[in-house]
C-alpha cells in the first residue's frame, strides 16, 4: 500500500511584527518621548499609528496569543511564534495469496500485504539462482554492500537462503532503482502488525514497506524499513518455486521504495524542519512572555514623569530614555540579524545620552528620582529585547527553511494533504488510458499496488509481462529501463 498523508496544511510565514503601539492614554496626549537636545519640554504627541493586525494563528498553536495594543508608543506587538504541523505516511503491507491468477498469479490484500497459501507453484518466472553465500555473516555483508541496506534481525533472525533470496531479488532492479535502497532497513520478523494483518481480507502478512517518515528535534526517528515476515518464505512445493514466492514479496515492497522515495525523503526533511518551527517557537513565547514585562515597566515609567513645568535636565534623561525605549522596541521586533544590529547600535547611542544626561541631572533636582527609575526600567528592558529579537529571527529562519522544504517535498510528490508520489500519479494516469486490466486482484485495489505489483512481475518475469502485459510492459520498460 503506498504512503498517505493525512491532516491540516501547515500555516503560511509569519508577517513582520508592527512595532507601532495603540494611541497614547488620556493622561499622556499631551507629550511624546521625543525632545529637543537643547532639554525643551516636549511637543504634543502625533496622531497614533492604525494598531497592526494579528498575524495569521498557526494551524496548531502552542498558545493563542495574539496581538495587542502597547502601553506607549514604544512598545512592541507581541506577536506569537508560528510553527507548521507534521504530516505522516502510513506503512505499506502487501499478502500473497497464490492461485488466483491474473498473469502472476497473485492476489494481495486490501493494506499491500501479500498471503502465502498453498499453492505456490503457480508463481511464474524463470528459475531462480541458488544461494552463492557460504553463511548468513557472508550474505549479510554482501546486502549490505551491494546495495547500501541495513540488515537487522528483528523478531527472528535472517538465515543465509532468506538474504540469498533478498540479494537475487535486488540484483534484478536496475542500477538507478538501487540506489533508491540505499540507507532502508532490511528487517526480519515472525509476524507483521496486528492491525496490518487486520486489514487483510485473506492470506496472512509477508511483507511491509515503511517510509518512517516521523521525526524528532529536526532528525528522522528510524530509516524507511523493509519488513519480511515468515509468510514471505513458505514451505511446500520445490526450493525454486519458494524462491520465486519469496522474490515477488520482496520486489513489489522494494517497488513501494522505488516509487515513493524521493517524496518520502522530501517529506521527511520537511517534518524536520516542521519540528524546528516548533522548538523556535516555544523559545519566542518564553522570550516574549519576559519581554513583555520589562517593555511595560520601562514605558510606564517614561510617560510617569512631568509632562511640563520640570527642568531642562529633566527632560533630556526622558528624551534621552524615550529614544532607548524606542531602539529596544526595535530590537524586539527584529526579524533579520541586519535590522537587529542596527536597532541595538542605535540603543546604544541613546544609552550613552542618557547615561550623560543623568550625570548632569542634580541631585537635588526634584525629579531625579524619576529620572532614576526611567533608566532603571530601560535597563531592565535591555535585558530581554535582544534574546527576543533572537529568538523572533530564529523562528522565522525555522519557517522559512520549513517553507522551503515543503516546496520542495512538493516538487517531488503531488503536494498537500497526501503528498503521493509523482511516479504513481504518472502510472495512474497511464493505466487510466490503458486498455490493460493490473495484472492481480490486489492490483486493481489502489493505483500504487498496481504499480507495485507490475514492478515486482517486470524485475522478475520481464518476459511473462512483455507476453501478457504489453502496455504495462512498455511503461516500465521507458520508466524503469
Amino acid at each position: 500500500m503506498s504512503g498517505r498523508i493525512g491532516g491540516a496544511p501547515p500555516p503560511t510565514l509569519p508577517k513582520p511584527p508592527k512595532t507601532d503601539a495603540a494611541a497614547p492614554t488620556a493622561s499622556t496626549t499631551a507629550t511624546t518621548a521625543t525632545q529637543s537636545a537643547e532639554g525643551t519640554a516636549p511637543a504634543a504627541a502625533p496622531a497614533a499609528a492604525p494598531a497592526a493586525a494579528p498575524a495569521e494563528a498557526p494551524r496548531r498553536a502552542a498558545t493563542a496569543e495574539t496581538a495587542r495594543a502597547a502601553s506607549s508608543r514604544f512598545a512592541n506587538d507581541p506577536v506569537a511564534g508560528q510553527m507548521a504541523q507534521k504530516v505522516s505516511v502510513p506503512d505499506s503491507a502487501a499478502a500473497h495469496a497464490h492461485g488466483a491468477g491474473c498473469g502472476c498469479g497473485v492476489s494481495i490484500g486490501p493494506s499491500g500485504g501479500v498471503s502465502t497459501g498453498s499453492q505456490i507453484g503457480d508463481v511464474p518466472g524463470p528459475r531462480p539462482a541458488a544461494s552463492t553465500f557460504t553463511d548468513a555473516p557472508a550474505a549479510k555483508a554482501a546486502l549490505e554492500k551491494d546495495f547500501g541496506v541495513k540488515v537487522k534481525d528483528g523478531t527472528k533472525a535472517w538465515t543465509q537462503e532468506e538474504m540469498s533470496r533478498v540479494h537475487e531479488s535486488f540484483s534484478k532492479m536496475s542500477a538507478a532503482d538501487r540506489e533508491k535502497l540505499k540507507g532502508v532497513d532490511l528487517v526480519r520478523d515472525s509476524v507483521g502488525p496486528a492491525k496490518a494483518q487486520a486489514e487483510l481480507k485473506s492470506g496472512t502478512l509477508a511483507g511491509l514497506y515503511s517510509p518512517n517518515v516521523d521525526t524528532k528535534d529536526g532528525a528522522r526517528v528510524k530509516a524507511p524499513s523493509i519488513s519480511l515476515f515468515d509468510a514471505a518464505f513458505p514451505a511446500g512445493g520445490s526450493a525454486d518455486e519458494q524462491r520465486r514466492v519469496s522474490m515477488h514479496v520482496i520486489t513489489h515492497e522494494a517497488g513501494h521504495a522505488v516509487e515513493g522515495q524521493k517524496a518520502n525523503d522530501a517529506v521527511a526533511k520537511m517534518n524536520g524542519k516542521a519540528d524546528l518551527t516548533q522548538s523556535t517557537k516555544t523559545a519566542l513565547d518564553t522570550t516574549l512572555a519576559a519581554d513583555e514585562v520589562n517593555r511595560d515597566a520601562a514605558n510606564t515609567t517614561s510617560q510617569a514623569g512631568p509632562q511640563s513645568g520640570a527642568s531642562n535636565d529633566f527632560y533630556r534623561v526622558q528624551n534621552a530614555q524615550a529614544n532607548m525605549n524606542k531602539a529596544l522596541s526595535d530590537m524586539a521586533n527584529a526579524d533579520t540579524p541586519a535590522k537587529l544590529t542596527a536597532a541595538e547600535g542605535r540603543m546604544k547611542t541613546a544609552e550613552a545620552a542618557r547615561d550623560a544626561a543623568l550625570k548632569k541631572l542634580p541631585a537635588s533636582d526634584p525629579h531625579a528620582s524619576e529620572a532614576r527609575a526611567m533608566a532603571t526600567a530601560g535597563d531592565a528592558w535591555k535585558t530581554t529585547a535582544k534574546p527576543n529579537g533572537e529568538a523572533r529571527i530564529a523562528n522565522k529562519t525555522a519557517m522559512n527553511e520549513y517553507e522551503a522544504a515543503k516546496t520542495a517535498a512538493t516538487a517531488v510528490s503531488s503536494g498537500e494533504p497526501k503528498y503521493n508520489s509523482k511516479e504513481i500519479k504518472s502510472f495512474e494516469a497511464f493505466r487510466a488510458k490503458s486498455k490493460e486490466a493490473p495484472i492481480s486482484d490486489y492490483g486493481a485495489t489502489a493505483p500504487a499496488e498496481d504499480f507495485a505489483e507490475s514492478y515486482a512481475l517486470y524485475r522478475r518475469d520481464p518476459k511473462t509481462m512483455e507476453k501478457q502485459f504489453p502496455e504495462t510492459y512498455k511503461w516500465m520498460k521507458a520508466n524503469h529501463p
